[in-house]
This record gives C-alpha cells, structure tokens and sequence, in this order.
C-alpha cells in the first residue's frame, strides 16, 4: 500500500513539474514574439471629427489631450526609424497621408510653408499610409521627388497603426508636444482657419 501511494505521488510530482515547465517556456516563448513584434499599441481614444462645428460623417481623430502611440517606421531610405528620434523641437507636425489623395497633394505647398515659418518649433512629419500593402512597392521616394519636399516621409504603416491613429481619411493632422501629447487635430486639406488655428499655437510657441 505503501510504494503504491509513493509511486502515486512520484507521478502527481513529475506531471505537475511538467506542466510548470511548459508554462513557463509558453511565457518565455510570449514575451520572445512580444519583443520581436515591438510595443503593443495602445488602445485609441478617437472622437468624432467636426468642422465648422459640424460633425464629419465617418471620421475620426484621436482625441486632444491623448498621447500618441509609439511606431516603429523606416524612412524612404528604408532605414528603421521611430517618432522619437524626430523630438528634437517643440512640436511636431505628424502628417497621415496617401500619394494618390488629391487633398494631401494640394496641402504641400503650405506644409512648406508652415516648415519655413515656424522651423524653430516645429519638426514636420508626413506617413505614408496609402500603402498598407506590403508586396506593393513604395512610392514615398517618388511623390518626394515629384513634389519637391524636405521635410521627412516616413512608410511601413500597418493597418494596426493606422487605427491606433483613428485615421479614417487623408490627409489626418497632429500636432504633438514634446511629451507626446496631441494639442491639435485636423482632416482634410490644410487651409483657412484651420491653418489659422494651427500656426496661432506655433506662433506662440515662437515667441
């Protein structure tokens, strides 16, 4: 009677010594993805865009006051690269944009404008989200080229990004302070007062 209780206990030890091995080699296995995978995405907070006091059907931002979610890109070098490494100024200007969008291509010249202006304060950003297809090939180098821009576009957009973003339609705006906290947001074609209420903040800043 014995040996058979010890034998029992024997194999209650080794299955559940077994079982805390695998356990712990699941989470070792978890955190290993985890790592490669980069930072989970936080959960957004969007609200409805208005304009003109007016809510825009089917669009969204993420709400002023939020931090923005951390992104792991590549520059139209292909070089890997991450917002961070552009938080150098007081603000930066993040861009959601499509090549093909006809309001992203009229917004150039006065993103050109805002870089000028307001260099001192603010870091210009444009992300390419037009091509969330990975067996597409980019065509940031070429719409850089075309439309004569300095400022930095950045690709490799996921459509996980996309939505930590609460992007909806091109072109969607950020400006983003040096605690990466949205204090503006906008969609569409960057023009008239709401070009007003972003460079009032920027001019501001400047002084």
């Amino acid at each position: 009677m014995v040996r058979k209780l010890l034998v029992l206990l024997t194999s209650v030890l080794v299955i559940g010594l077994g079982a805390m091995t695998f356990w712990q080699a699941s989470q070792s296995g978890s955190s290993a993805s985890a790592a490669v995978a980069g930072p989970r995405l936080a959960k957004p907070v969007c609200e409805p865009f208005y304009k003109d006091g007016a809510e825009t059907s089917n669009r969204t931002v993420l709400k002023v006051g939020s931090p923005i979610p951390g992104m792991v890109l590549k520059t139209t070098n292909g070089q890997p690269t991450n917002l961070e490494v552009y938080n150098t100024k007081t603000y930066r200007l993040i861009e959601f944009f499509a090549p093909w969008c006809p309001h992203c291509q009229h917004s150039i010249p006065t993103l050109k404008q805002v870089q000028q202006q307001f260099n001192p304060v603010v870091t210009i950003l444009a992300i390419n989200g037009g091509g969330l297809n990975p067996n597409v090939p980019s065509d940031s180098g070429a719409f850089k080229a075309k439309y004569h821009i300095t400022y930095p576009i950045l690709e490799g957009v996921t459509m996980p990004m996309v939505q930590s973003y609460c992007v909806m339609g091109f072109p969607t705006f950020y400006l983003v302070d040096k605690a990466g906290y949205v204090r503006w947001a906008f969609n569409g074609t960057l023009e008239g007062k709401d070009l007003k209420a972003l460079t009032t903040i920027l001019s501001k800043a400047a002084k």
